[in-house]
C-alpha cells in the first residue's frame, strides 16, 4: 500500500537470528538445524538488509539454509534457486509439500495394513520423541502431542520431519490437536490417497517378487 502511495517501504521476511531475541534466548537451534536452517549472525542480518536497502526491492527474504536439508516443497526449491543466482525470489500461496521418491515409503504401502499403520505408528512417535527429546516409550499414543510440552516452532520441526520422510503435508491445526495415533491415520489416509504412489504400487504389484525384492533393496528401479 505505501509503495502504491509512493512512498519508502521494504518487507525482510527474517530467518532465525542467532545471539540475540526469542530464538536465540529459548536455544532453538537443534530444532531448526534438522530443517536445514541455520542462525543469522547480527552482522550478517545488518549486512543483508543493507543490501536490501541499496536494491530498493519491495520484499526480500533472508535465511541461511541448506536446502540439501530443507523439506521439498515449492518454496525451498524456489529460495534455493534463487540464493544460486543471487536473485531475489519470491513465492506465491502455501508451500505445496512433498517428499521426493522414497523407496521406504514404497515399502511401507506395500506392506498389509495393519502392518503398514503399525510402521508408520513407530516412525511418527520416534519423530515426535525426537522433537521433545524424549524416549519414544514416554509419548503417549492417544494423548495431543501438545500435552508433551510442544509448541509452535517444534510442530514445525515435526511438520518437515513427517514431509520429508512421508511426502505428506499436515497442517498446523492437524498436528496441535492430534494424537500419535490420529497423525499416523493421516500419514496413513495421505499416502493411500496420492494416485501417483497408487500407480507405482500397482506397476510394482505386477512385477515377479525376485524383482520387486531387489528393487527395494536398490539394486534396480522400476521402469
Amino acid at each position: 500500500a505505501r509503495r502504491a502511495a509512493g512512498l519508502p517501504a521494504s518487507v525482510v521476511n527474517w530467518g532465525p537470528w542467532g545471539e540475540v531475541g526469542l530464538y536465540a534466548r529459548r536455544a532453538l537451534k537443534d530444532h531448526a538445524a534438522i530443517a536445514g536452517v541455520g542462525d543469522i549472525l547480527p552482522e550478517e542480518g545488518m549486512a543483508a538488509l543493507g543490501r536490501q536497502l541499496a536494491a530498493g526491492w519491495t520484499q526480500s527474504v533472508v535465511v541461511k539454509a541448506d536446502w540439501s536439508r530443507a523439506a521439498a516443497s515449492v518454496l525451498t526449491r524456489t529460495l534455493a534457486a534463487g540464493a544460486a543466482t543471487g536473485a531475489a525470489t519470491g513465492a506465491d500461496g502455501p508451500a505445496a509439500g512433498g517428499a521426493d521418491g522414497d523407496g521406504g515409503v514404497l515399502e511401507l504401502v506395500l506392506l498389509p495394513e495393519a502392518e503398514r499403520r503399525q510402521a508408520i505408528g513407530a516412525r511418527v512417535a520416534e519423530m515426535v520423541a525426537a522433537v521433545l527429546k524424549l524416549d519414544p516409550d514416554q509419548v503417549h499414543r492417544r494423548r495431543p502431542v501438545t500435552a508433551f510440552g510442544m509448541d509452535s516452532i517444534m510442530a514445525v520441526e515435526l511438520r518437515n520431519r513427517i514431509r520429508v520422510r512421508f511426502g505428506v503435508a499436515l497442517t498446523m491445526v492437524q498436528l496441535f490437536t492430534g494424537t500419535v495415533d490420529e497423525i499416523t491415520e493421516r500419514v496413513d489416509a495421505a499416502l493411500m490417497a496420492d494416485e501417483e504412489l497408487a500407480a507405482l504400487v500397482a506397476e510394482v504389484e505386477s512385477l515377479p517378487a525376485d524383482v520387486v525384492a531387489a528393487m527395494l533393496s536398490g539394486e534396480r528401479e522400476v521402469a
